[in-house]
């Protein structure tokens, strides 16, 4: 019932910035893109130094979180859940796991084992009248992830629910006001923004000599999903859309910005199909997107050239390419050489699985303990849907969509987060 009551007074909410001072003195109202983990944490993960070292060294954002780890519960453990947020829940420090639920117990009991969570659920209510944890991540289906998002956004705790957030984006933008309402910060699993190579990116992009973005070219190629069975988004496309191509969209819109018009098509082979999506964004570049499913391995890539005459190539979140880079004294480019620098993920990684898992609840956690939003938020969220329904609807209609401006859903002091300016 508190959860309607919430939403119904979401129409009389007024936009509001707060100035409440959290336990580290700072402002609330703040706002990041993403939140990496500090080389010192990095090192410690790795084994290469102590706590105390490592406290002493991490960033304040950090030592908070170590201090007083956030107490953490899960909903949902399915084979995402088991393979890549539970195992890197239990590899950070700043993490308490307190309660874990599904609707089978053996499973429950399964994860308890092996992840180290205090307490056994089969009904999310009363895990959160019992464990009273300060964050939830949930992990499941579309309209999972909003029914149970509302429940936990409405009993206060800060929620972060795998992507998509919602089964629209209409309901995605209820939970993220919802959340708001009740003083709830909110993440989407969109794990790509956090990686080392897109962060890399970023900062290249950040960094002056890059000048401004001029193109941006995604492609994904992933085996599933093949169908709707477990998405419910209502056909095999979409869910392809929300499940996997979600993330190069988040990600485009952290290096871009924001959208103006898209404009996409649809190829069908069989039961293959495959998306060609051409953008225009806001900032005067443009871009492209490459998707196909029904394919035997899973790869991606991102590229985005500058004004200054480089070029970033990110090839599956552990391979860095920047063509362009005057690295040698003799260099010519142009067309006798091609002058680059490059970056590889190492043989030691310090999460578990694909990177940006271990990176997006460490951010999670840096945002629960410090009341600063950090991207992908709720709201993103809600816009990283909108661009998959405008693909949606595009490959029907045949003809371009043209997206609202500015699209950044602001709800109170909640900033949207793409790239600024």
């Amino acid at each position: 019932m508190a959860i309607w009551t919430l939403l119904n007074a979401l129409s009389r909410l007024e936009p509001l910035v707060s100035n409440e001072l959290h336990e580290d003195g700072r402002a609330q109202g703040r706002s990041l893109a993403s939140s990496y983990p500090s080389p010192a944490l990095v090192r410690y993960l790795n084994g290469e130094t102590n706590y105390e070292e490592c406290f002493q060294a991490v960033t304040e954002e950090e030592r908070l979180v170590l201090r007083s780890p956030v107490k953490v519960a899960v909903v949902g453990c399915g084979r995402h859940s088991r393979s890549a947020l539970q195992p890197n829940l239990a590899r950070l420090p700043s993490f308490d796991l307190v309660g874990v639920c599904d609707t089978d117990q053996s499973v429950v009991s399964d994860c308890a084992r092996r992840f180290g969570a205090r307490a056994e659920y089969l009904d999310v209510g009363r895990m959160l009248d019992e464990c009273r944890p300060e964050a939830v991540v949930v992990v499941g289906t579309p309209q999972m992830h909003y029914d149970i998002g509302l429940e936990v956004a409405a009993s206060g705790a800060n929620v972060f629910v795998e992507k998509p957030p919602a089964p629209d984006s209409v309901r995605a933008g209820q939970l993220a006001e919802c959340a708001l309402a009740s003083g709830s910060a909110g993440m989407v699993g969109t794990m790509l923004r956090h990686t080392t190579a897109v962060r890399l990116v970023r900062d290249l992009i950040d960094g002056g000599d890059f000048g401004d973005c001029l193109f941006f070219s995604g492609r994904l190629s992933a085996p599933g999903p093949t169908s709707d069975d477990y998405y419910r988004l209502g056909s095999a496309p979409q869910a392809y859309l929300g499940a996997q191509a979600i993330h190069l969209l988040d990600c485009m819109r952290f290096l871009m910005g924001d959208t103006r018009e898209i404009s996409a098509r649809l190829g069908v082979a069989e039961d293959a199909f495959s998306f060609a999506v051409n953008f225009d964004f806001l900032n005067g570049a443009v871009g492209t997107l490459s998707l196909a499913t029904h394919t035997r391995a899973l790869e991606m890539e991102v590229v985005v050239g500058g004004s200054g005459g480089q070029v970033a190539i990110a090839t599956n979140a552990n391979h860095l390419r920047v063509l362009g880079s005057p690295v040698f004294r003799n260099s010519l480019g142009g067309y006798v050489d091609v002058p680059s620098k490059g970056w590889d993920q190492g043989y030691t990684y310090a999460g578990t699985l694909r990177h940006g898992y271990l990176e997006e609840l460490h951010s999670f956690a840096v945002s629960t303990r410090s009341m600063i939003p950090i991207g992908p938020t709720l709201s993103d969220g809600v816009v990283a849907l909108q661009m998959c329904e405008a693909i949606w609807d595009s490959c029907n209609s045949r003809k371009p969509v043209y997206l609202a401006s500015p699209q950044s859903l602001k709800v109170a002091d909640e900033t949207s987060l793409g790239r600024e300016g």
